[in-house]
Order: structure tokens, then C-alpha cells, then sequence
């Protein structure tokens, strides 16, 4: 697809900049409502003269009801399929029991009993219940805990601690479906035709409710 602002019913989608440490590259993406073809390449570059710094057409999020519809039926298509593949994805981390409760993604809430098994600080196969967790300033996207251990308080990196008592579940690709079409086909996002939409993926106690997880 060539930028060419005399072709219309062509809408943008996206535009962006990236800054590199001379120049800057500029890309788009552009829906073509007449061949319902999708288009996402550079359009122009301050290491180059000529070509467009920004799309010429105009934002499909101010295009007639029509083509905002047809767009997202192609759209939606891309959405649903990367939504199943994440879920599932994660579904299955999660099935396995043995999740890394380091990361603040998975981070153990108050009241669970992990066990320390690597690391200097506290010996390894202290049993504790978490009672603080919180960000290690020291490892971004990390967790640090704070244990109670025989009536004190100890203090452990989350990457040092593992569940003691793991659950392992069975994954119902149905209810994976059954998740993201209902996010796929909610207003909210229906309306948004921007290219970075994606389902949001949830996390092991929304799975659970969802009966994405079925305990083993």
C-alpha cells in the first residue's frame, strides 16, 4: 500500500515515532475501507527528505459507523486470536503448580506459607507465612516478603521463596473461549479500533472464578 492522499476512504489507525540518537522514523498504520486490506509501514524519516511525518488520513476512530464496524470485524478477528494464545498460555503456567512467586505478577498474598529455599540470608528450608509483600527496590519487577517465622519477623527476596502447598488444575479451553469472546464483543471494546488493543489476560484467582482453572 502506497501513501497517496488522493485515495480516499482510507483511515489511520495508528501513528507513531520512533527517536533513535540521529534521525527519527515515523510508521502508520492504515485501514483501506474499499479492499478491507491493513497496512502498517514506515512512512517517512527525518534520514531521508520527502515522505509524510505523520499519516495524511484521517483517524478511524472519526470514520462513519460503517467502516469503524467492518474495521473491527477484521480487527477483532487478530484480538480474539492473540487473546486465546495468552490466557492459554498462562492458564497452563498456572496448571502446573509451581509458580514463580518472585515476580510481581504471581506475588504470594498475606497469609500464605512458603518455604525459603536458595539464598544466603535465611536458611534454606525456613518455613514461614507471608505477613508484608511489596516491590524489590533492588530488582524492578521483583517482590521482596516479609515472614513470620516462629513469632518473628524475617525478611526474603521473593525470587528466594516457593509455595509449600502447590494446587494443580486442569484448563478448560472452553471457558477460555467463552472469556475473550465476551471481551472481544463488549461495547467498551468496540468501540476502540486502535491497533493496540488486546485482551486483557486475568490472573489465577479470576481464572479460577471464570472456571478457566478446574482444580486437578
Amino acid at each position: 500500500m502506497k501513501i497517496d492522499m488522493k485515495i480516499p476512504n482510507r483511515w489511520t489507525v495508528e501513528d507513531r515515532e520512533q527517536n533513535l540518537a540521529h534521525d527519527s522514523y515515523f510508521y502508520a498504520t492504515i485501514f483501506d475501507a474499499d479492499t478491507g486490506e491493513e497496512w502498517t509501514g514506515m512512512i517517512g524519516t527525518t534520514a531521508a527528505g520527502g515522505g509524510h511525518y505523520h499519516s495524511p488520513y484521517p483517524n478511524i476512530d472519526t470514520a462513519p459507523d460503517e467502516v469503524r464496524a467492518a474495521y473491527w470485524e477484521i480487527r477483532a478477528a487478530k484480538v480474539r486470536e492473540a487473546g486465546l494464545k495468552d490466557i492459554r498460555e498462562q492458564a497452563e503456567y498456572f496448571a502446573d503448580g509451581d509458580v514463580f512467586i518472585g515476580d510481581e505478577r504471581y506475588a504470594a498474598p498475606k497469609g500464605t506459607l512458603v518455604e525459603v529455599f536458595k539464598g544466603r540470608k535465611v536458611p534454606k528450608g525456613t518455613t514461614g507465612t507471608v505477613a508484608w509483600v511489596g516491590p524489590d527496590k533492588f530488582n524492578p519487577g521483583m517482590v521482596r516478603y516479609g515472614l513470620d517465622v516462629d513469632g518473628e519477623r524475617v525478611w526474603v527476596a521473593g525470587g528466594n521463596v516457593r509455595l509449600v502447598e502447590t494446587e494443580t488444575f486442569k484448563v478448560d479451553d472452553h471457558r477460555i473461549e467463552m472469556f475473550v469472546e465476551r471481551w472481544v464483543t463488549a461495547p467498551a471494546a468496540t468501540k476502540d479500533c486502535r491497533c493496540k488493543v488486546r485482551v486483557p489476560v486475568p490472573g489465577k484467582a479470576e481464572m479460577v472464578d471464570e472456571g478457566i482453572l478446574i482444580p486437578a
